[in-house]
């Protein structure tokens, strides 16, 4: 498990990870001092990564020193999304780092994980007196569906994904013919098939790595941030999506934005841990049942809570995240430092002191602060 989180107002950013990694050994197995916070060298921008500790087994470490290094000595970018789109070009364009072939594999792989489980689904509901070849569509069909509810991959349009696809064509029925080796597939199963793995290449299904990009480009006065996904590079693209973003300005004077492990960071600025917040309307309702029961009278439900969570968020405000976002929102940047440094500290903390967690959350804390 990953903690970071950046912290940014008018003065600037603050950024602060972890540096724990969790191989999924039985049991589990942690190390420590693994980089997640890299500091552009000449520029107030910083990236932060959680979940996959890196791209086709690459390192992120070893993807940005890379990347670092291959830069123009003095460029810059005048927003943060030349920025993304900078490092999203380099990335699918390092074949050093990720051989064509090795991509050509991950596809395969890919699509190896999927159709062994649509196989599955496909004979369960199969019987002698049905054609494997119809559950199979049926089952495709709603898998298509399911995947375009992730987002839209940037990047590759649906044309381009095709053509990867025709060009990986062969070793793609190769494969079939490898997990579906007693089933004589008709010409719409195979088309079918193919057209999921189109869906792999323009649809997120899985997010391998969440990354935050933090900073300020030539044109941008107040900091921002870029959330997003990365997945694998095939056929020198990489996967990725932009999630969501948010900039200071006169209406956002403060934002707080965890990446990975989020529970001990939210409760520290709005004062109650997010599951007992989401849980309180319930066992409102439960409790407001009962009494109306009892007393033998009926109740708008909508209505009731509606003005318990409208009560609620305001008590929050009031009471706890104002104090403390507005606290933010005057510290300097060097004091953000210590701000976003104690919220993994004490997310660390946490997860050593619960006997319900590995302890997944640790080791060197890395901060960097990003200012003009």
């Amino acid at each position: 498990m990953t903690c970071c989180v950046a912290i940014l107002n008018r003065f600037g950013a603050a950024l602060a990870a972890d540096t724990a990694v969790t191989l999924e050994t039985n049991p589990p197995k942690i190390f420590h001092n693994h980089a997640k916070l890299f500091r552009y060298p000449h520029e107030p921008v910083a990236l932060m990564v959680a979940g996959n500790g890196g791209i086709l087994n690459v390192p992120w470490p070893v993807i940005m020193e890379r990347y670092f290094a291959a830069r123009a000595p003095g460029e810059r970018f005048d927003t943060l999304n030349e920025y993304w789109d900078d490092l999203m070009r380099f990335i699918g364009s390092a074949e050093d780092l990720f051989p064509p072939e090795i991509q050509a594999k991950r596809l395969l792989l890919a699509m190896k994980e999927l159709w062994d489980e649509l196989s599955v689904e496909g004979m369960i509901d199969g019987s002698p007196d049905r054609d494997f070849n119809d559950d199979l569509q049926q089952v495709v069909d709603a898998d298509r569906e399911a995947c375009r509810k992730w987002p839209r991959l940037e990047g590759r349009s649906e044309f381009e994904a095709q053509a990867v696809v025709a060009r990986h064509k062969e070793a793609l029925e190769e494969l079939m013919a490898e997990i579906f080796p007693m089933i004589e597939l008709s010409a719409r199963s195979k088309t079918a098939l193919l057209e999921t793995a189109e869906d792999y290449l323009t649809y997120a299904r899985s997010r391998n790595s969440e990354i935050l990009l933090v900073g300020m480009g030539e044109r941008d006065v107040f900091p921002r941030y870029i959330r997003g996904y990365t997945g694998a590079v095939i056929d020198g693209v990489v996967k990725r999506a932009r999630l969501s973003s948010a900039a200071i300005d006169h209406e956002n004077p403060i934002i707080v934005a965890p990446l990975g492990e989020r529970s001990t960071i939210d409760t520290l600025i709005d004062g109650i841990h997010p599951t007992l917040r989401s849980r309180l309307p319930e066992i409102f309702i439960e409790n407001l049942h009962g009494a109306a029961n009892g007393a033998g009278v009926s109740i708008d439900t909508a209505d009731a809570l509606g003005a318990f969570n409208e009560r609620l968020d305001g008590m929050i405000r009031g009471w706890h995240s104002d104090a403390m976002l507005s606290g933010l929102e005057a510290q300097s940047a060097e004091d953000l430092r210590e701000s976003a440094r104690w919220m993994v500290d004490t997310t660390a903390r946490m997860a050593w002191l619960n006997v319900q967690r590995p302890g997944d959350v640790g080791g060197r804390i890395d901060v960097e602060i990003l200012t003009r």
